[in-house]
């Protein structure tokens, strides 16, 4: 995380408290409230865009 990288904490525990909270966001993203909610709206449009938003958040931009 930022704080690693700035030289503030350790680096490696910076890494693990950034993806400790990249895997909440996945766990958030697929199996969370949000992704339930986003499943059951019936919403074509709401279900693209959290499919889209998933692969962001997993892959990233590139």
């Amino acid at each position: 995380g930022y704080l690693g990288e700035a030289g503030y904490i350790n680096a490696t525990l910076g890494f693990v408290i950034g993806m400790a909270g990249w895997i909440y966001i996945l766990y958030e993203v697929f199996s969370g409230e949000a992704g339930k909610a986003a499943s059951k709206s019936g919403n074509k449009a709401l279900v693209i865009a959290f499919g889209a938003m998933r692969m962001i958040v997993t892959i990233g931009w590139a």
